[in-house]
Order: C-alpha cells, then structure tokens, then sequence
C-alpha cells in the first residue's frame, strides 16, 4: 500500500509583546555558521539588549500572527505477507514537517510548532525560529515478523531505522542586560543527532504440564548491540557535539506466561 499526504495549517497561536519595543539589536560579528573550524562561513547574528526601563512593563497577548505556519508533507509504503508459517508486514516513510518552533532548543517542547511561540515576544527567539520539528524523522524504515516452527515454537523479529532528531547550534550570549540568552546559529535539521537503529527478538516455547500449557518466553531487545549517540551537546563551543545520551544496550527477559 503508498500513500501520500500533506497538510498546510495557517495562523496558529502565537504569544506577542503589547507596547513599544524593548530591546536594541547590538550588531555582532564573527559567529561560526555550519563548520565550527572553517572560518569562511562565520556570520553575523542579530543579538537583541533589553532595555533596563523596560523591566516589568511586560504585556503579553495570546495572537493569530498571519505569518505562522506549519507544512506537513511525506509518503509511506506498506507491505503484508501472510503465509502459513510465515508472517511478516513492513513499511517505509519519508517525510517533512517545517514550522516555527515554540523556543530554543531541541525538546519536545521547545522544537514544536504545536506549542505558542516566543518569537513574536522576544526577537533573539525569532532568530531562525523556523524549521524543521521535533517529531521529524526524515526516513523510516520498520518490519516485524514472525514463524512457527515445528511444535508451536515461535520466533519474532522487530527492527526500525529513523534518522536522527534535527536541532540548531545554540550562540549564548552571556553579557546582555536582561541575563544571558541562547540564539540559534541555523535552523533546525541543519544538523542532526545520528539515527538509530534497533532490532528486537523473541523466542516463545510452548510447555504442557498435565492440562495446562505454559508459554517460556525470551525477549532480547537491541541484539544488534547498537550504541549510537541519541543526544549531544548543542551549545557552540569546544563540547559541541559531545555525546550526552546514547541507545540503550541489549536486555535480555526471561518470563513465563500462564493461559487461564
């Protein structure tokens, strides 16, 4: 089975300042762009001072901004086999969601066009606020399947394949009136932390005692003892890309399941 969807939403909520403005953008020089060692793509980002007699004259209002969109846009393929000892289903997909993301930062709630926006509220959020979301995987692979052996015996695989979750290199700028402040150096998916991949196993071995069968079971996730990196550091400096959280390696489960 294909499919192909897509989805444009429009005017979506937005938190914004009421009043006049309360920052001055301090031009500033000399930011690395994508390659922290090439100095040839350094660039200039905009870094925005609140002013002191500004503080505590904050006025928010919940908004529709004309401007603040989201596309979604992706294909998928299935396919399902069913045979007499054989099962097995599989599916692929390719995707792109873009958006503005809700602040800085990589988390579900940060990186999502689902949440209000500070872009319009504070201008070192707008930069580069548009991107790539959390939720995008870019392309996915899963299959699962099963065979019975003689006897009842069963085994079952599960693997998936997505590519890495996108993020922005993050600028602090620590020496600004109102405290220091994070700005995105691109827009998300210009990186990505690396993909994972997994594959799980289960070995189920039907037993009788007298009239009652039990079911010993084996389960084994990540067999393939996969151990990439799932989160970095995301800070501009000498940790970028530091490794902060990697796939957990394989576990094993022995259990027994008892039909009543």
């Amino acid at each position: 089975m294909f499919d192909e969807r897509g989805r444009d939403d429009a005017r979506l909520l937005g938190v914004g300042q009421v009043g006049g403005p309360r920052y001055g953008e301090e031009p500033r020089a000399g930011y690395p762009g994508g390659d922290l060692l090439d100095p040839s793509d350094d660039q200039h980002l905009p870094v925005y001072n609140r002013r002191p007699e500004t503080f505590g004259a904050d006025h928010y209002v919940l908004t529709n901004p004309d401007s603040l969109k989201t596309t979604h846009h992706g294909i998928e393929l299935n396919v399902r086999y069913s045979g007499d000892r054989l099962w097995i289903v599989g599916g692929a997909s390719a995707g792109r969601m873009e958006g503005a993301a809700a602040a800085r930062g990589f988390h579900v709630f940060q990186n999502d066009a689902a949440i209000p926006t500070d872009a319009f509220s504070n201008p070192n959020a707008a930069t580069f606020t548009h991107g790539t979301a959390f939720a995008d995987r870019g392309y996915t692979i899963k299959t699962a399947g099963t065979y019975r052996f003689a006897h009842d015996v069963r085994l079952g695989i599960v693997a998936r394949y997505q590519d890495g979750q996108p993020f922005s290199r993050l600028v602090l700028a620590p020496d600004l009136n109102q405290g220091a402040e994070a700005i995105r150096a691109y827009r998300a998916a210009r990186t990505r932390f690396t993909y994972t991949l997994t594959a799980d196993a289960r070995v189920q071995v039907p037993v009788t005692i007298g009239k009652q069968r039990f079911d010993v079971v084996w389960d084994v996730f990540n067999f393939v003892n996969r151990d990439n990196e799932v989160e970095e550091w995301v800070v501009t400096g000498p940790a970028f890309r530091t490794p902060t959280a990697w796939q957990p390696r394989p576990v094993m489960h022995l259990g027994v399941r008892v039909a009543f």
